[in-house]
C-alpha cells in the first residue's frame, strides 16, 4: 500500500477525510480526495499525505509553501503538475480507507516511483518534529459530517511514524534497500517487511512500558497506604490530654 495513490472514491461515504496544516478540512469534488498518497501503514492504520494539482490559480501559493514536495510530470505521468504536502500526516483506520475506494479503478493503488517516495520522505525527516496529525474517527452520516479523534491522539501517530520515518531514513544509506530501488515492486515489499518489522518492536516497547507504569503506580499506592498507616499509629499513639474524659 506504501508509496500508492487512490483517487475514484465510492459513494459509501462521499466525505472529506484530510485536514490541512490549519486545521482546515480539505474538500473533495466529483469523489475524490486530492488523491490521498499513502506514505506509512500498520495493519490497522493508513498514514497519508494530501496531493493537488498546481494551476495558476495556486501556482504562487504552491511554490511558497516549502512543504510541497513538486512532480512536474504528473503523479500519473500525464503532465498534470502535481504537488505533494509533507506538512500534515492525515490517519484512518485501514480497512475503512480501503473501503472508500473503488476495488478495480485504473487510477486507485497506482505505484508512484521509489524516487518520488525518497523525496516525500526526505522532507517528513526533515520536518519530522513539526509534523501535523489529523485522524478521521468515523463518519455521521445523518448530518453527512466527517468526526474527528481528539488531539490526544496526534501523540500516539506521532510517536509510531517519527520512528518509521527514521527507520526510512536509515534504510536509504543501507546497501541491502539501494539495490532495489530499480525495482519498485521488490523495493517497497522489502520497505514494508522492515516497517512491520519496526513497527512490532515499538508496540513490544509500548506494551512493555504500560505494564512498568502500571506496576509503578501499584507500587506507589501501595508505599501511600504503609505510610498513611504509619501515621494513624503513630497518632493513635500519642499521650491523651489529662482532662479528656
Amino acid at each position: 500500500m506504501i508509496g500508492k495513490i487512490f483517487k475514484t472514491r465510492t459513494k459509501k461515504y462521499p466525505l472529506p477525510i484530510a485536514k490541512d496544516k490549519q486545521n482546515k478540512i480539505i474538500s473533495i469534488t466529483n469523489q475524490k480526495l486530492n488523491r490521498p498518497y499513502v506514505v506509512l501503514f500498520s495493519n490497522e492504520k493508513v498514514y497519508f499525505l494530501s496531493v493537488k494539482t498546481v494551476k495558476k490559480e495556486n501556482i504562487e501559493s504552491t511554490y511558497i509553501d516549502k512543504e510541497n514536495v513538486f512532480i512536474p510530470k504528473g503523479i500519473y505521468d500525464n503532465n498534470h503538475f502535481a504537488a505533494i504536502n509533507t506538512s500534515t500526516i492525515n490517519v484512518m483506520d485501514r480497512k475503512m480507507f480501503e473501503s472508500l475506494y473503488e476495488i478495480d479503478d485504473k487510477w486507485n493503488d497506482y505505484q508512484l516511483s521509489v524516487e518520488t517516495y525518497n523525496r516525500v520522505m526526505e522532507r517528513l525527516y526533515i520536518n519530522r518534529d513539526n509534523l501535523i496529525y489529523h485522524e478521521v474517527d468515523h463518519f455521521d452520516l445523518d448530518n453527512l459530517k466527517t468526526i474527528w479523534k481528539l488531539n490526544e491522539e496526534s501523540i500516539e501517530n506521532r510517536k509510531y511514524c517519527k520512528q518509521l520515518i527514521i527507520t526510512y531514513h536509515h534504510l536509504e544509506w543501507n546497501e541491502d534497500m539501494v539495490k532495489f530501488r530499480d525495482n519498485p515492486q521488490l523495493y517497497y515489499q522489502k520497505l514494508e517487511d522492515k516497517y512491520q518489522e519496526t513497527w512490532d518492536e515499538l508496540l513490544t516497547k509500548t506494551k512493555q512500558k504500560i505494564k512498568a507504569d502500571k506496576n509503578q503506580k501499584i507500587d506507589q499506592e501501595k508505599q501511600y497506604s504503609i505510610n498513611d498507616n504509619e501515621e494513624n499509629n503513630k497518632q493513635s499513639n500519642k499521650p491523651k490530654n489529662k482532662f479528656h474524659m
